[in-house]
């Protein structure tokens, strides 16, 4: 029973007091102002929880009628995306509840926390930066994330700990959720857009009596959760690996030019650079930088030059200039301004 058919700008405008949703009915505004309050209490209950919150660049490929890309933007969440994201973790952990006091089997969606391996690694990189981690829960590393949010290096940060949670998977066991700081949780939300949110929906019909209902055993279950959580892995990865196609394509266009940009990641072999003004990503390799041998700091998640002393540290800006772009082999290669090392790999032009 839709009574409006809205954006996600429009009903933030609302949210902040900057629209009026003029020629909206006035029912469907006073609940939307009514459903945001319950959404700064459902934020409240999360923050209490101690959940992470990360605050993660998304960017929109735009195409133009050819099917060409024709810009790369960010996404701007505001707080009508907050309000949806409640209501649907809210609507994922009653549906977990329910079926769990109607003792059904189901996929439960797990998240482990910090993976074991990382754990030191992440250690000695937020003592590097002179904070104060401390302990592995999700509370503490809350803690420490908001902590890190009005610094400069709060990006590098919060990607380290990404980088150190394990993933979440499907299976029939409630291991909880630890983003979230839940005991329970499942997938459920409507649109259907998961095979394991139709497992739930069917589960849930059963207990309702109704005749699209089906009654899952938990052997097949976690056959099912392995499956699903490879085929999410596998469809992750595929986009993934396109999107970089895509933007190797659009960065063509750009080869021979200097822009600024953010160290996203630190290797052996480079250094791994965001470009601010195409949201694009790329490699400066370790031989770009000719003036001294770097060596590898893990700990620090830097390169340090042998002779001289400098360092490229995970979150720093610099200059570089795009110099080559294999769509094929999804790589952007950098250097640094001045070196003459440009190479164009074919044209845009279709």
């Amino acid at each position: 029973r839709s009574k409006a058919r809205l954006t996600y700008r429009e009903v933030g405008g609302l949210l902040s007091g900057h629209s009026r949703l003029e020629g909206r009915p006035a029912g469907v505004k006073a609940m939307l102002k009514e459903a945001y309050r319950a959404c700064r209490q459902l934020l409240a209950q999360r923050q209490r929880r101690g959940a992470l919150d990360f605050d993660t660049l998304e960017t929109r490929l735009m195409f133009d009628k050819h099917g060409d890309v024709r810009g790369i933007i960010p996404v701007l969440r505001n707080e009508a995306h907050r309000l949806i994201e409640e209501f649907m973790i809210a609507a994922n952990v009653c549906a977990a509840r329910f079926l769990r006091e109607h003792d059904e089997a189901f996929l439960y969606r797990s998240h482990g926390g910090l993976k074991k391996e990382s754990i030191d690694t992440l250690k000695d990189f937020i003592n590097g930066r002179g904070l104060t981690w401390r302990g592995e829960r999700a509370r503490d590393l809350a803690a420490l994330l908001q902590a890190a949010r009005e610094r400069d290096d709060h990006q590098a940060i919060q990607s380290m700990v990404l980088r150190s949670l394990s993933a979440a998977l499907y299976e029939p066991e409630a291991g909880g959720h630890f983003g979230l700081a839940l005991d329970e949780y499942t997938h459920f939300t409507s649109p259907i857009r998961r095979y394991p949110d139709l497992l739930v929906h069917r589960t849930i019909h059963r207990v309702l009596g109704s005749d699209s209902g089906a009654l899952y055993r938990e052997k097949a279950l976690r056959i099912e959760g392995r499956h699903c959580s490879f085929t999410e892995k596998r469809a992750d990865s595929a986009t993934h690996d396109f999107e970089k196609y895509l933007k190797c394509i659009y960065a063509q266009d750009y080869v021979g030019d200097t822009f600024t940009g953010t160290i996203t990641a630190v290797t052996s072999f480079g250094l791994f650079i965001l470009i601010s003004d195409l949201y694009v990503e790329g490699l400066l390799h370790v031989k770009a930088l000719k003036s001294d041998y770097y060596l590898f700091d893990s700990s620090a998640h830097c390169l340090v030059g042998e002779r001289s002393g400098r360092t490229y540290h995970l979150g720093d800006q610099l200059d570089v200039t795009l110099a080559s772009v294999r769509p094929e082999a999804r790589r952007i290669g950098l250097a640094l301004p001045g070196s003459g090392t440009t190479t164009r790999s074919g044209s845009r032009g279709r």
